[in-house]
């Protein structure tokens, strides 16, 4: 077996992303295994649709990560959880202090 884009192998769901980079890369690795060069046989569509499904998975498991992290939170955090998912809020959230309220 091959992967490629798998993340840290410690990490939480590095299982799914092992699973999902095997398996994307299935027809590429059977070529390999096989000996045989000529790529013409690899089906590009296929790999493409299993990186989007993969993706849509990942997503989804975020948002629910996510969403389970500030359930039970005061509000004033769930807005800061909020805000800090905006896109290009990295570039000035990094430099703002947080203080957790009591």
């Amino acid at each position: 077996s091959s992967g490629i884009n798998a993340e840290w192998p410690l990490r939480p769901g590095s299982d799914r992303e092992y699973k999902a980079s095997v398996d994307i890369t299935e027809d590429l690795t059977n070529l390999i295994l096989q000996q045989n060069q000529d790529v013409t046989q690899l089906d590009k569509a296929k790999m493409v649709e299993q990186k989007k499904t993969t993706k849509l998975a990942r997503d989804g498991q975020y948002k629910a990560e996510f969403d389970d992290i500030g359930k039970d939170e005061p509000d004033s955090f769930k807005r800061v959880l909020e805000t800090a998912t905006e896109r290009g809020s990295y570039l000035w959230l990094s430099a703002l202090p947080w203080v957790r309220p009591e």
